[in-house]
């Protein structure tokens, strides 16, 4: 099932209900673990670190205790878990909203690593990713070579921002069943375990 994050990225606020809550204790901390029929939080995977946001609960707008900050959100068996810092009750109804500045940064920064992807790998270089990972300040781009000149890095990142500079579209092709016909034409490593 495809979230809303996944459907409308720029969506920043959704209301949603509590479908489970559940508290878990690591030592003297607790924390909850809150699943929702949907969400506009994107869950930490593929080298990209998970949205932060806020869970509020509809109606109550001056009770901040019942607004939980969530500082991660993981998919388990399919299921966007939220890790929330206050208990939410089963059935309510809640707006779900983004910290903007991080999700934006986060999808410049992932498309520009999808970008620099695609034009490593093509002729001359051959270069595939074997992994990345996007971090707060300084991210990292994994290719399949020992070793990679300053000329070639220069002339890799000219290409890369010729292409931001021409404002080439960002096309999004959504594969729901790992039988889907698209996806051994699409260049992909393929979909998580758990979809």
């Amino acid at each position: 099932m495809l979230l809303k994050c996944q459907k409308e990225p720029f969506l920043q606020q959704l209301t949603s209900s509590v479908v489970a809550c559940n508290e878990v204790k690591k030592g003297k901390k607790k924390h909850f673990e809150v699943v929702l029929e949907d969400t506009v939080l994107f869950a930490e995977g593929g080298g990209q670190p998970c949205d932060h946001g806020q869970i509020r609960v509809i109606g109550t707008e001056q009770d901040k205790t019942l607004m939980a900050a969530v500082k991660d959100v993981q998919r388990k068996d399919g299921v966007a878990v939220h890790t929330a810092d206050k208990r939410l009750e089963v059935g309510s109804k809640v707006d779900v909203v983004v910290d903007w500045k991080r999700r934006y940064d986060h999808m410049q920064q992932h498309t520009g690593q999808h970008l620099l992807s695609a034009i490593a790998e093509q002729a001359p270089y051959h270069y595939n990713t074997v992994s990345w990972n996007l971090g707060a300040t300084v991210s990292h781009v994994e290719l399949n070579t020992p070793k990679i000149t300053e000329d070639v890095k220069m002339e890799i990142e000219r290409k890369v921002n010729s292409l931001i500079q021409a404002a080439v579209p960002v096309v999004t092709k959504v594969f729901c069943s790992k039988d889907d016909e698209g996806l051994s034409s699409a260049h992909t490593r393929g979909l998580p375990a758990d979809h």
